[in-house]
């Protein structure tokens, strides 16, 4: 059984097909007698997997370079998932939060309002929150960041909230330099 991609140049025609070769023998023989052969057009499919292939590839690109950062938690409280970018932003590789305590990089002081929140938009399928808190760095240092969340723990894709957020440290200073003149 083998895939090829069979080309007819002077009508600019490309078709892949699927062939299946099954050697049949006659009793006592060493050599097949015939071969029967299937073949099958499966240029439709190849063309749905490469066009899947391009889509994947460029949706992976377009998370990797947005300025929110994409991430999931489940009911549970641990990450599902963290956008590449994230390493940008805020230093971390997607890896060091997943499967852990979605809570770890929360401030202290704005941790029992944040999961307050969290707790409440369980309770309604699709409802969204924006919230404001101080996000932990993987240095250490904490950043203000703006943070959407969506409930979709119904939706079996996602199975969590799905969170995008981005850093507002810079307008949370200008606030606070406003506020103290």
């Amino acid at each position: 059984h083998f895939n090829l991609g069979v080309c007819n140049p002077n009508l600019n025609v490309h078709r892949w097909l699927s062939i299946t070769a099954i050697p049949l023998f006659q009793a006592g023989e060493e050599k097949p007698v015939q071969i029967y052969s299937t073949f099958e057009d499966i240029t439709d499919r190849v063309h749905a997997e490469e066009a899947l292939r391009e889509s994947e590839i460029k949706h992976r690109v377009m998370i990797a370079n947005i300025s929110d950062v994409i991430g999931i938690i489940g009911v549970d409280g641990f990450m599902k998932y963290k956008s590449p970018n994230i390493e940008r932003w805020f230093g971390w590789q997607p890896q060091d939060l997943v499967g852990t305590d979605g809570w770890l990089t929360v401030h202290p002081d704005d941790l029992a309002r944040i999961q307050r929140e969290f707790w409440l938009l369980l309770q309604t399928p699709n409802a969204t929150q924006t919230v404001e808190y101080r996000y932990k760095c993987k240095d250490g240092r904490y950043k203000w960041i703006e943070l959407t969340a969506v409930n979709l723990v119904h939706d079996p894709l996602i199975d969590g909230v799905l969170m995008n957020y981005h850093d507002i440290t810079d307008r949370k200073q200008a606030e606070e330099a406003l506020r103290i003149q």
